[in-house]
């Protein structure tokens, strides 16, 4: 593997769920571990009636409709995890022709986001 040059570069981008003593056992102890502290924020965790997700509907228009009830229902903003950018652009383009986007804003997060 080319290292660009540098036989002993090594980085490790990953979630902040990282176990960094099972990181530390793949990439030796002399590693060194950097840590950011972020925020933390109280979050409610909504789940779908076992009944709906059994539905043979479609995933995307269950979380569709999911989010615009809570629009209507909820207050504060909606954390949606979804599988990859082609799902996260689907629902991104389905919740923006079905919202008044004045007052509410759709942001999506992904890699292939360009720097605009």
């Amino acid at each position: 593997m080319d290292h660009f040059g540098r036989e002993d570069l090594k980085i490790v981008l990953m979630s902040a769920t990282l176990n960094t003593n099972e990181t530390l056992k793949l990439l030796g102890q002399d590693t060194k571990v950097i840590n950011s502290n972020g925020k933390l924020y109280d979050v409610q965790n909504i789940f779908l009636e076992r009944k709906i997700l059994l539905n043979k509907n479609n995933i995307y228009d269950i979380t569709l409709n999911t989010i615009l009830n809570s629009l209507q229902n909820d207050k504060g903003d909606i954390l949606v995890f979804l599988s990859g950018t082609k799902h996260i652009n689907f629902l991104e383009q389905a919740l923006n022709r079905k919202i008044n986007q004045d007052k509410i804003i759709v942001l999506p997060l992904h890699s292939q986001l360009t720097k605009q």
